[in-house]
């Protein structure tokens, strides 16, 4: 959400009520945008980092003492104006992680083929007293009824 003030103002264009038939059009196509991401499957592998943001100072009362001592031309400036110089123009960039966890998800299916066939088949075999001898017999006896007079 971004505030509107005099200072931003020239960066961002405010609608009229006219024009708002443009903000609509354009929200609705996100919205089906939006519909197409949530009819794509769950990914099978999923790798998240949370990113966070702080910033600090750079220096202190110590460090300004010192780079008045040592930079040549600073001997006369004052703290607050070597604190004001360097805000204005020395940065100081540090990227680190905030903890060295990684969570990283992997989907599988509940039951492998494997598994469900076996299930199946005890199934079977409780329920109908049904197994593979059973069925190895079965085709036995159908052979020796065919085959034999």
């Amino acid at each position: 959400m971004y505030l509107i003030n005099e200072e931003n103002k020239k960066h961002f264009r405010v609608c009229t009520i006219e024009e708002m038939h443009c903000y609509f059009r354009a929200y609705s196509q996100m919205n089906d945008n939006f519909a197409c991401f949530q009819s794509c499957p769950v990914e099978c592998e999923m790798t998240q980092q949370n990113v966070q943001l702080s910033e600090a100072q750079f220096g202190n009362e110590m460090v300004y003492e010192q780079l008045q001592k040592r930079v040549p031309g600073w001997e006369n400036k004052s703290l607050e104006e070597i604190s004001s110089y360097i805000r204005e123009n020395i940065i100081s960039f540090q990227m680190s992680f905030l903890d060295n966890t990684v969570l990283q998800q992997t989907c599988s299916p509940a039951v492998e083929w494997t598994t469900l066939f076996a299930t199946i088949g005890g199934s079977i075999g409780v329920g109908f007293g049904f197994s593979f001898v059973t069925c190895f017999e079965f085709i036995f006896f159908i052979y020796d009824y065919i085959m034999v007079p």
